[in-house]
C-alpha cells in the first residue's frame, strides 16, 4: 500500500495487487468483496453476472471468463484493473 496525495493536500490511500494468473484475480477479487463486506449475490446482482459464475471466478475455475463480465465485477467492487510493464519477470508464479 502507498500514499499519494491530490492537489488539495488530502492524502489518499492506494493498494495495489498484482496478479500472473485467473486464479490470482479470482483470489483478488474475493478479498476485495469481502472487504467490501459484499455478499456473492449482491456483488454478481449488481454486476449482472450469475452467482455461480462468480463463484467459478473467484475460485478459478474459469479456463476462458469473459473479459466483459471481469470489468463488470470490478466496476461494481469499485476498483479499476490496469496493465504495467515491470520488465521483470523474477516475481512471476
Amino acid at each position: 500500500m502507498y500514499a499519494v496525495s491530490d492537489i488539495s493536500g488530502e492524502e489518499w490511500f492506494v493498494a495495489m495487487t498484482s496478479v500472473y494468473s485467473l486464479a490470482q484475480l479470482g483470489s483478488a477479487l474475493r478479498t476485495a468483496r469481502l472487504r467490501a463486506g459484499r455478499t456473492q449475490l449482491a456483488l454478481a446482482d449488481q454486476a449482472s453476472v450469475q452467482r455461480q459464475w462468480l463463484v467459478q471466478l473467484e475460485n478459478g475455475r474459469l479456463p476462458n471468463p469473459s473479459l466483459q463480465k471481469v470489468f463488470a465485477v470490478v466496476e461494481a467492487l469499485g476498483l479499476t484493473l490496469a496493465l504495467t510493464d515491470d520488465g521483470d519477470e523474477a516475481g512471476r508464479r
